[in-house]
């Protein structure tokens, strides 16, 4: 009778990080992700494709007011369509039109600071709201807050010719003219009378705590202010893409994912941006291996070309990823991509990628161990389906080949004894087939094989000591 194959237990690998997701959140319709011709694995509509486009060509730094109220739109998560884009356009032109008086200001300045009252009369009438970061969200309800808010003057600032950016705190968000004579001029979108505010030392000392405490932030500091960073509108416009309106509580998970993958599109070389993207690209391999193999597979296949970009560590830490749980989403989904490689008979390449992972993984990263059992399930997995697949057509030594070729990787694994076990299985069958065509030397042949190659092999020492006594 055939020895038994041993079959190793299937180990599904669940991490929870920055980002968590239930089950049921993840258990959304898939069934119109990865469009032909897109780079996304998402759903995006036309016009989001559109705004992609925009954003990541060589023009993207000279970019319209009209492009920017697009970007800032997208940005909101709830505006997708042209036809929407065009409501909220109308709503902006119609103010800018029945405002002559901004038109007729007789410089840059003075229509910076009436373009920040008639914003407040018009557009805030619901009053404040810390968590409401999505400008769309402005122009429906009146509710604002400080980046939201910053995004709605910009653009009305661009459309009237002036030159406007944005500027970021830790805690808080801001607008800024600059003038043609180069002075900068700041601008608190969320006071009626914020423009050209000054924040000196004496600001931080006197008036900071109750002002960022009224507005329910982190009070910050003029260190804080010293360190903000001044960026192009639309670089804010991408940051409005993962603040407050993002959050878990307030978009589902399809939306959030969504919005990841549009982000890290758009912002190829933002660190931030790529770890949000990895995150959730590692959440949907998670929860696809388990529940819908078919579109694991699509995932894998869609993002490959991504993941390839990032395919050892040493590459990934040029790219200053310095924080080793921005490096831990990676290298898990390229233990997805080793198992999705091997099974899509590209072995010479995922074998290697999980050889990488196994030895190049930095035993310092917070599941470390995680990864490197995902890359060890991947290469067992891989000889175990190959050896399968030759011991149900009995062909003993390509079995017997795939064995010794795992084994010889010197891996540290508990499965093994289950290889060595089937191993041992598949010399004595192999011997049984050889003694039973009277080929009896090479019977006895395999057997001692089997007993120098393995560290334990009784029952081919138990089955050459029965072969040599019928021999006697």
């Amino acid at each position: 009778m055939a020895k038994t194959l041993y079959l190793l237990g299937t180990l599904w690998l669940t991490l929870w990080i920055s980002v968590a997701a239930s089950a049921d959140e993840r258990d959304i319709d898939r069934s119109e992700f990865a469009v032909p011709g897109q780079p996304a694995w998402t759903a995006l509509t036309p016009f989001e494709k559109q705004v992609i486009d925009q954003f990541t060509g060589p023009s993207a730094q000279q970019a319209s007011a009209d492009e920017l109220l697009a970007l800032f739109l997208v940005a909101s998560g709830n505006v997708r369509s042209e036809a929407d884009y065009h409501h909220y356009r109308e709503q902006l032109l119609s103010f800018l039109a029945s405002h002559d008086e901004l038109i007729e200001a007789v410089s840059p300045r003075e229509t910076g600071a009436l373009l920040l009252r008639l914003m407040h009369r018009h557009f805030f009438s619901a009053g404040y709201d810390a968590n409401q970061s999505a400008m769309a969200e402005i122009l429906d309800t009146g509710v604002y807050n400080c980046i939201s808010s910053a995004l709605l003057y910009i653009v009305l600032a661009e459309y009237l010719g002036l030159n406007a950016s944005g500027v970021i705190m830790p805690s808080h968000a801001f607008a800024q003219l600059m003038l043609d004579d180069g002075q900068i001029i700041e601008i608190e979108t969320t006071s009626e009378d914020g423009f050209d505010v000054i924040r000196d030392p004496e600001f931080f000392a006197r008036q900071a705590e109750q002002w960022f405490s009224e507005r329910r932030l982190v009070v910050a500091d003029y260190n804080d202010y010293e360190s903000r960073r001044q960026i192009s509108a639309a670089e804010l416009g991408f940051e409005n893409m993962w603040v407050q309106h993002i959050s878990v509580d307030r978009m589902n998970y399809a939306d959030r994912l969504r919005m990841a993958e549009l982000k890290g599109l758009m912002q190829a070389d933002d660190l931030v941006a790529q770890h949000n993207r990895l995150v959730y690209y590692y959440q949907e391999a998670d929860y696809l291996k388990r529940h819908d193999e078919a579109a694991w597979t699509a995932l894998m296949s869609r993002i490959d070309p991504y993941l390839a970009a990032w395919q050892t560590v040493s590459l990934f830490e040029q790219h200053r990823f310095t924080d080793r749980d921005t490096l831990l989403p990676m290298l898990l989904l390229q233990s997805h991509r080793a198992e999705w490689m091997l099974r899509n008979n590209e072995v010479e390449e995922g074998l290697g990628l999980a050889e990488a992972l196994l030895a190049e993984t930095p035993d310092q990263l917070r599941d470390a161990h995680v990864v490197r059992a995902g890359a060890l399930q991947a290469i067992e997995q891989y000889y175990m389906s190959l050896a399968a697949r030759h011991w149900e057509n009995q062909q003993w030594g390509q079995v017997i080949s795939v064995y010794h070729e795992y084994l010889g990787k010197d891996l540290e694994s508990p499965s093994r004894s289950v290889f060595q076990a089937n191993l041992e299985a598949a010399y004595l069958n192999s011997s049984r087939d050889y003694w039973q065509s009277e080929e009896r030397d090479v019977a006895i042949s395999l057997l001692e094989a089997c007993i120098i190659r393995l560290p334990v092999a009784e029952q081919c020492h138990q089955r050459l000591q029965e072969m040599r006594q019928v021999l006697l």
